[in-house]
């Protein structure tokens, strides 16, 4: 994987793209949580995540 252009921190241990706490996946979708509308951070998330296999 090569770096990405725009560092995208990332908490998310089990997440495929995360390596050393930043997103290596090639693009990035955050979508809203719910009817669509996001009134704060708690309202969105990662669609792109995808678990780590093992």
């Amino acid at each position: 994987m090569k770096s990405p252009s725009l560092k995208v921190q990332c908490s998310v241990d089990n997440c495929q793209y995360n390596k050393s706490q930043a997103c290596y996946a090639s693009q990035l979708m955050v979508t809203a949580r719910g009817d669509g509308v996001a009134k704060n951070a708690d309202g969105t998330c990662c669609s792109t995540f995808e678990q780590r296999s093992e």
